[in-house]
């Protein structure tokens, strides 16, 4: 504005003046007359045009300003590479959105465009842009770029265009040796067939549909049968042939991804119409050989033509299509396939003779036959029958066919001919007078549309019973004909009589049960608490047979075999790992190895080394019993009674690290960045309460104040230390694209991949946003918290365009987009069979609060718990006790209350975690507020924690990251290190022992102190052999004394349960795997491959079976797997994993926990008495830690150690533990291990 004097300025929106005096609105005048109105958190409450007015004495000017809300441009359809033949024709399409309208531009390696006579850009409203390219030349070929750009930001998207002088071959499409997770989501299960399983899947990067054939196979052999599927099908291109999209392999399966076909089959179509006549089957007939003609002419035989490979991709498509290529081959010489389906198979194909292109004649005779009268020609009451008349070609026309012109029959006799070479050939049968004339006389007989429903009816029955359970069942016609109807395959058999269930006795057999994909498990798992019944029915009994009762022992398989034979190979079964123990040295051959190693060592010493001056690995093993192991004049150091936790900031921000350290005589903190000592300035201060509140407050945060923030208390007696990172914060990174997987009338379940990134900050939710196609104001639909979520309100037949942002403290990010066109009125909700239920909270439920509540102390009462709190709902409901949520009468603070049965408890029993949980408060300990008892029940009031128990809690995400793992891990020993401290043993961590806070975030707390203990001094005491047998410590199943080092093994067991997704110690019953506890049996291998090596060697430190050789809390926190530098979590960060494993454990440790016939007590279990094992040594030794080789050659080792091994009466089974980590060296002074 320019005026003067100088012109005074005032605001008006929507006729109301605003305050610009250092409110909402801020307005600054510069001196050459710039005006700026300044205001933040824009609304759609804020859009409208603004009016400036500057007045002074001489006059008035007004300038109206329109503020529109601006979205940034995204791809909706990104650019494809294209591959053009010389001087040939292609084009490069894309779909853009934004608002306002983004400007397009193309570039050609990354040089601006311009049209010519050869290319043009052309762009068709709404979204449309496209680039086209004539008579292609080499110049043509490069990388091609779209930007796009408008007020809100700037994206592009690229694609290559190749020029070569012929197109290549479509065989570049090859298996990829990934995971098809990375690039699909695999939804739900379609149907099966003999060989594989199909199910839908999405494209993350397009969003498009597609199926998937997962193929489980046994060995490579079959692979190799199997491929020839892929093979054929990326040499055609037919549009009456399914066309293939993508393929991969793993070591167990193949999976190849084809177009989605949803218009049913042909017999389907044709009962559900009830109007077609002869005529349709003629022109049916008619594609059909043209199809058959185009691989034909292609050199390939498809040798299992039949109905039900006839699909149509959408129920109004006149085209078919021809699937299962299972059995196709290229011929290439002399071909024999004796494999097939028996009504469709032909008679040179049944008694493994060449097959040739008269092969498929056949089965196309078959097939005209059937499609006329709705029963095939060879029908009999079994496989045998129905081989033994197509041998004969023994078949007869049935009186319908009277209706039907002679030609018809005609054409079926000259093709179901026994002589190949007498069969129509492919040009005779094309011009047939049947096919070739087919609808031209004018008449056409109606079938027979009862006989086409027990055709459905008998395909359906014949689908079912030959549907792969387990790996592909290859059965030839051979095999068929004599019978033999098992299964090479692992389900499970029914007896028709008793209905017993017998399991096939194959230690592989729980290799190949059905794994469930993290769309079924989700559903599965949120339907509050309900499993539903999956497309095969015998899916239950499969499932709870292939872990429990597949894995009877024979009578050949006893404890005490005369031999084990190990070699460095993988073991993988259950028998093998019964005979595996990685860690022994509570045995007596590991004392052997031990000093064979310490001999070993000492030749090649110089000096003997002083303890203070050289750390070993016995210094910090010695203080495992509890860390509570104090001379009696002394005092324990200091204890962290809350520690320091992770930041995020942003620069300019104050920053606040808070604690609180207690313990006699007062202790002084010291702060470090870095490991650099931090002193008081004029950014950095530091506080300490007389409460041992320690803060630490840094001041307009810089750039550089990121790192490790270290806070040490000492005292006289010791001292201790916790750490947190303080990292830049930002905004997350763009969720991935939300793809609609379900549709109904009004609804869409749309799910999404998490952020590469959440930007240093949990984040708190994702916010979904909807808009009709061509409105420009978006409406929020939804906030939820996992990356899943359903928008109801839809309209049918209206195209909708989607868009979903992640949001964490320092805001929200740009969102990614999806677009449907709503369903059809009349489509049937599938979200009862299909929705994770639990994503739903949001229709019902408020987000829960961002952060903890925190509880003022209330007093124990004991009276009628009902007088005092209002009972909600059953939360959960086990074996042994009952969680449900409740409010204090007066408060809408929720809790949940523990309900537990009074009966059959000794009275200290009943009381136990009352009163070890009474006096304690730590952020990673539950808190307990009210207990009440009847003469029934008594029951706990506990604070309420929104997340899931750990295992669960990982599992609902396709992946995490070895980061993840340690986070947890870190916590648990921070709550460990206080209970031992105090002399409180958990004894029973388990999944179900650690529980989220928050479904945000890994802030878990210790719950479930029904198994604690008291311990009262160093030499423990004698605990109850009881809780889940997979986490029952080995000194308690040993019944030795138990110290609080028996949490560190449940820390151990925990570790390794997620780091691999498997139970470290499961056997095949509840008794073999105490068995496998107490003799350390686990096998190593069953740790993720990429796992890092610092978490390998965590494991081996703290898996042992003697307490006095595992590391002690506070050495277990200072490990260098637990560090939080930069490069140990970037290490971290690097290693992720899938949660399929760890889904499937966590579906049978949460039905175990709620089966009525769990086993927890375990006190009458015996030990069995144990015979020598004559032991074969490895061919060679592997030190998986990376320490020094341990030495094949033994040494003499002297008669004390020999008269220490006789005295333990633990008998090894294996020496493996050579193979795994180097062994410790042993103190000879120290007292010999504990009787087992």
């Amino acid at each position: 504005v320019k005026g003067y004097p100088l012109p005074l300025i005032t605001w008006y929106f929507k006729g109301q003046k605003l305050d610009t005096d250092g409110g909402r609105y801020n307005l600054v005048i510069s001196p050459v007359g710039q005006i700026d109105l300044d205001f933040r958190d824009v609304t759609w409450d804020d859009i409208g045009d603004y009016t400036c007015v500057a007045e002074n004495e001489h006059g008035k000017a007004e300038r109206i300003i329109p503020l529109k809300m601006a979205d940034p441009p995204t791809f909706i359809e990104p650019l494809k590479d294209l591959i053009l033949v010389n001087r040939g024709t292609g084009k490069l399409e894309c779909r853009v959105d934004g608002i306002p309208y983004p400007t397009i531009k193309f570039n050609k390696d990354w040089r601006p465009l311009t049209e010519t006579s050869r290319v043009r850009i052309r762009h068709e409203s709404p979204d449309y842009f496209s680039l086209t390219v004539d008579g292609a030349l080499s110049m043509d070929a490069g990388q091609y770029t779209c930007v796009a750009e408008n007020p809100a930001g700037k994206i592009f998207c690229s694609a290559r265009i190749e020029v070569e002088d012929n197109l290549p071959a479509p065989c570049d499409l090859d298996f990829k040796n990934a995971n098809i997770e990375d690039n699909y989501y695999i939804l739900e299960e379609l149907g099966r067939g003999r060989h594989g399983i199909v199910r839908r899947v999405i494209e993350k990067s397009t969003g498009n549909q597609y199926a998937g054939k997962f193929i489980s196979v046994r060995e490579d052999g079959e692979k190799d049968f199997f491929r020839n599927e892929l093979e054929t099908l990326r040499l055609l291109n037919h549009k009456n042939i399914v066309g293939v999209h993508d393929a991969y392999e793993t070591p167990k399966s193949l999976i190849i991804v084809t177009e989605l076909l949803n218009g049913g089959g042909l017999v389907d179509r044709i009962v559900d119409q009830n109007n077609w006549t002869d005529n349709n089957v003629a022109t049916i007939m008619n594609r059909l050989l043209e199809t058959v003609k185009h691989l034909h002419d292609r050199n390939i035989l498809h040798l299992d033509i039949k109905p039900s490979n006839i699909l149509y991709p959408e129920k109004d498509s006149e085209d078919f299509k021809l699937i299962d290529f299972g059995f196709a081959r290229k011929r290439l010489g002399e071909l024999r396939m004796n494999y097939g389906t028996p009504d469709f198979a032909s008679p040179e194909a049944v008694i493994n003779e060449p097959v040739s292109a008269a092969s498929d004649l056949w089965s196309v005779g078959a097939m005209a036959y059937t499609l006329l009268c709705g029963s095939t020609p060879f029908q009999a009451d079994s496989d045998p029958e129905i081989l033994e008349k197509v041998m004969e070609g023994n078949f007869q026309f049935p009186p319908i066919f009277d209706k039907f012109s002679l030609d018809s029959k005609d054409f079926i006799s000259k093709l179901l001919v026994l002589e190949p070479s007498k069969r129509l050939t492919m040009e005779d049968s094309l011009n047939h007078p049947w096919i070739k004339n087919a609808g031209k006389d004018g008449k056409a007989y109606k079938l027979d549309n009862s006989s086409f429903k027990h055709l459905q009816n008998k395909i359906k029955e014949q689908e079912k019973h030959a549907a792969v359970k387990t790996v592909a069942n290859l059965r030839s016609l051979r095999r068929m004909m004599d019978g033999d109807l098992s299964d090479l395959g692992f389900q499970p058999m029914v007896d028709p009589v008793t209905g017993q269930v017998t399991f096939p006795d194959s230690a592989a057999y729980g290799e190949f049960a059905d794994e469930e994909t993290w769309y079924d498990w989700q559903a599965r798992q949120h339907q509050e608490g309900q499993l539903r019944t999956p497309a095969d029915t015998d899916y239950n009994i499969r499932v709870r047979g292939y872990q429990r009762a597949s894995s009877q022992l024979s009578d050949s398989m006893q404890l005490d075999e005369a031999v084990t034979i190990l070699d460095d190979s993988k073991v993988t079964t259950t028998k093998e790992r019964r005979m595996l123990s990685v860690d022994r040295e509570e045995l007596p051959p590991s004392i052997e190895r031990e000093m064979e190693w310490l001999d070993g060592m000492r030749k090649h010493r110089t000096y003997e080394p002083v303890e203070s001056s050289c750390p070993s690995k016995r210094s910090s093993i010695s203080s495992v019993t509890g860390d509570r192991k104090f001379r009696k004049s002394e005092l324990p150091p200091p204890l962290f009674k809350t520690k320091i936790q992770n930041k995020a900031y942003l620069v300019g921000d104050d920053i606040l690290f808070k604690c609180q350290v207690v313990g006699p005589p007062p202790p002084t903190v010291t702060w470090y960045r870095n490991e650099e000592l931090l002193t008081d300035g004029a950014r950095i201060q530091t506080s300490l309460a007389e409460d041992g509140t320690a803060t630490l407050l840094i001041l307009h945060a810089k750039p550089y104040d990121g790192g490790v923030y270290k806070c040490v208390a000492r005292n006289k007696y010791g001292r201790t230390s916790c750490r947190a990172r303080l990292q830049p914060g930002d905004v997350p990174n763009r969720p991935g694209r939300p793809v609609v997987t379900q549709l109904t009338s009004n609804s869409a379940l749309l799910i999404w991949e998490a952020p590469k990134s959440d930007g240093n900050s949990d984040i708190l939710y994702y916010k979904v946003d909807c808009k009709k196609l061509g409105d420009t104001r978006w409406t929020t639909v939804v906030k939820i918290l996992h990356e899943c979520a359903v928008v109801e309100g839809l309209k049918p037949d209206e195209a909708y365009r989607f868009r979903v942002s992640a949001v964490n403290q320092f805001g929200m990010n740009f969102p990614g987009r999806a677009e449907i066109t709503g369903g059809d009125s009349g489509i049937f909700n599938l979200f009862h069979s299909y929705t994770p239920f639990r994503f739903l909270y949001q229709l019902h439920y408020p987000l829960p609060p961002i952060n903890p509540y925190y509880y003022l102390p209330y007093h124990f009462i004991f009276t009628s718990h009902e007088e005092s709190n209002f009972i909600f709902y059953c939360h959960f409901r086990g074996k042994f006790s009952e969680l449900k949520l409740c409010n204090k009468v007066g408060s809408k603070v929720e809790r949940v209350m523990k309900i537990l049965p009074m009966s059959g408890k000794s009275e200290p029993e009943k009381f136990a975690e009352y009163a070890n949980l009474r006096d304690i408060r730590h952020t990673k300990i539950i808190r307990l507020y009210d207990v009440y008892f009847t003469s029934a029940s008594w029951y706990l009031i506990f604070e309420r924690l929104y997340g899931d128990h750990i295992v669960r809690q990982l599992a609902f995400k396709r992946r995490y990251s070895e980061d993840n793992v340690a986070s947890v891990i870190r916590q648990v020993l921070g709550g460990l290190q206080f209970l031992h401290r105090i002399g409180i043993a958990h004894l029973n961590l388990q999944p179900s022992s650690i529980v989220t806070v928050s479904r945000r975030h890994l802030d878990v707390k210790i719950v479930d102190f029904g198994l604690s203990q008291k311990i009262p001094n160093q030499d423990g005491i004698i605990a109850p052999r009881v809780g889940y047998p997979d986490f029952i410590p080995p000194e308690v199943v040993a019944q030795e004394r138990v110290t609080e080092a028996a949490d560190i093994w449940g820390v151990a067991a925990l570790t390794f349960l997620m780091l691999s997704g498997d139970s470290p110690y499961a056997g095949e019953t509840d008794e073999h795997t105490l068995l496998n506890i107490v003799y350390n049996r686990y096998d190593p291998h069953d740790l993720y491959d990429n796992i890092s090596k610092e978490a390998l060697k965590f494991i081996f430190k703290i898996m042992k079976r003697l307490p006095k050789n595992r590391l002690s809390v506070q050495d277990c926190l200072e490990h260098k797997w637990l560090l939080q530098t930069d490069s140990v979590v970037k290490t971290r960060q690097d290693c992720v994993f899938l949660t399929n494993k760890l889904r499937k454990f966590c579906k049978d440790y949460d039905w175990n926990r709620k089966n009525l016939s769990y086993r927890r007590d375990f006190t009458t279990f015996t030990l069995p008495e144990r015979k020598p094992v004559k032991r074969v040594k490895p061919k060679s030794k592997v030190d998986v830690t990376g320490d020094e080789p341990v030495s094949s050659e033994p040494e003499p080792v002297s008669d004390e150690l020999h008269s220490e091994a006789e005295a333990t009466k633990v008998k090894p089974e294996s020496v493996e533990d050579s193979e795994t980590m180097k062994p410790e060296p042993v103190d000879e002074t120290e007292e010999k291990p504990e009787t087992s």
